[in-house]
């Protein structure tokens, strides 16, 4: 199946490779390998992700504002917080920590059902 892009008649190949009997399964070098990668990248984020927030610290401190970085303890996501500097007042979440505990105790439910199943 191939869709169309608006620009430039661009196409897009969808379902490469997912006919029936085409995933390979890997072995587990290659899971883990990619699972180095992927916690590299992480790493990487991260730092990149407290750079960015120093230098926004930087640049808002003349508006009274200054920026949090946080993980939700049960997904682990990446929070950052806009306070404001003159009473300690979160101002906005991204994302929203009510959200991240949605889908935690989502989650937490599919792995019941699931493993009520199994």
């Amino acid at each position: 199946m191939r869709v169309e892009g608006i620009q430039g008649g661009v196409s897009y190949p969808l379902n490469q490779g997912m006919g029936q009997g085409s995933r390979e399964h890997k072995s587990a070098e290659d899971n883990n390998m990619v699972k180095e990668q992927f916690m590299q990248k992480r790493e990487h984020t991260a730092e990149q992700l407290n750079k960015a927030l120093e230098k926004a610290n930087k640049s808002f401190q003349s508006f009274d504002r200054k920026f949090e970085r946080s993980v939700h303890e049960k997904t682990g996501a990446i929070m950052v917080k806009v306070i404001d500097s003159s009473n300690d007042q979160v101002i906005r979440e991204l994302p929203p920590e009510k959200i991240l505990d949605m889908v935690a105790h989502m989650l937490e439910v599919a792995g019941i059902i699931v493993d009520k199943r199994g």
